[in-house]
């Protein structure tokens, strides 16, 4: 599968327990130069992509491709709980740096019997992907993981492609849902957007929410947060720069809105997840 398995390399590893918490969500976001791959080991919920959203269950694995725009929601009854991993230099599987999925392959994966292989070494690396006596062991628990899920993959690509030309309001949502994950730092209008992609706000705003179940300011704002906390996360950059980096210029709205969507204020979040960046403003 890997033709220099060398070159894989641990970035990340976020263990994600909603118990107790039912709201947990994170919103829209990506990993712009990491493949990320989570399992479900308890409860599930919802992952959105690409227009669609999949349910998620015990024993899932999903990928997250680099660059791929996406959120996750945990289940009100049975809230998630998984471990992330986010990995570099897999280059050799598909066409694009760090993408496991090519074509039609469904980004949430059934493990079936491989779950009992698969839990232990995720946990395993949870707990030890940054010690040096571990290192050797956890490179060869990294390969030995991807080998099983790139097996998965192929069992369970769609036989099939799907080659009809989709509709036209499809087409018209994907565009403007592209636009947005590009520019979603800038300020967005529907009238704005109706303008740009020459259509009528009525007939935007329904067909974007039949397709993507999001009005327009829901997705502009779900993916701003959801860069927030990515970054909040896995950058070292103050809160002031990430709120003028995802479109807030008004610092005190900036942390109004993130505490509405996330319950915490910035500082709060970041400190659930890291203890060695001192920046709060």
């Amino acid at each position: 599968m890997l033709k220099h398995p060398e070159t894989v390399d641990i970035h990340n590893i976020v263990p994600v327990d909603a118990r107790g918490n039912p709201d947990w969500a994170f919103p829209l976001h990506t990993h712009p130069y990491h493949v990320e791959i989570s399992l479900v080991q308890e409860g599930g919920g919802t992952f959105y992509c690409e227009g669609r959203s999949y349910a998620m269950h015990p024993g899932d694995i999903i990928i997250k491709n680099a660059g791929l725009v996406h959120a996750e929601h945990t289940s009100r009854e049975h809230q998630i709980r998984q471990i992330c991993i986010s990995l570099s230099g897999v280059n050799e599987i598909t066409e694009k740096p760090n993408c496991l999925l090519a074509g039609f392959s469904t980004p949430v994966l059934t493990t079936g019997n491989d779950f009992e292989i698969l839990s232990p070494i995720f946990s395993y690396l949870a707990a030890r992907w940054q010690e040096e006596d571990a290192a050797s062991t956890c490179h060869h628990l990294l390969l030995a993981m991807l080998e099983i899920i790139c097996r998965l993959i192929a069992e369970q690509r769609p036989e099939k492609k799907k080659t009809a030309q989709k509709e036209r309001a499809v087409q018209v949502v994907t565009e403007v849902t592209e636009w947005i994950n590009q520019n979603y730092s800038q300020k967005i209008t529907l009238n704005m957007l109706a303008e740009k992609f020459f259509i009528s706000p009525f007939y935007l705003e329904k067909r974007f929410k039949e397709c993507t179940g999001y009005s327009i300011n829901q997705y502009v704002v779900d993916r701003r947060m959801g860069e927030a906390q990515r970054m909040l996360i896995f950058d070292d950059l103050s809160i002031k720069e990430i709120a003028l980096a995802v479109g807030y210029e008004n610092l005190q709205y900036f942390y109004a809105t993130f505490k509405k969507y996330t319950g915490k204020t910035p500082t709060a979040f970041r400190a659930d997840f890291r203890s060695d960046v001192p920046y709060d403003v």
